[in-house]
């Protein structure tokens, strides 16, 4: 498994949808409250998790040199 793979299933986890609130919970606990609305902050979980997927499920690339050996 590689390094992006491994990377990416971590930002699946931490930013599931679901998990907005928490973390929106868990900077207000620290003293930082996050300055944005509750939808942006769930379009910004989203994001963040197809990014993970992408990292995840996107297959390693090869250069066209790798291949002409």
């Amino acid at each position: 498994m590689l390094w992006r793979q491994r990377f990416g299933i971590v930002m699946m986890f931490l930013f599931l949808p679901i998990n907005g609130p928490m973390l929106r919970m868990t900077f207000e606990v620290l003293g930082h409250p996050l300055p944005w609305p509750d939808w942006q902050v769930f379009i910004g979980c989203l994001t963040l998790f197809v990014l993970g997927g992408i990292f995840t499920f996107t297959p390693k690339l090869r250069s066209l040199s790798a291949k002409s050996n």
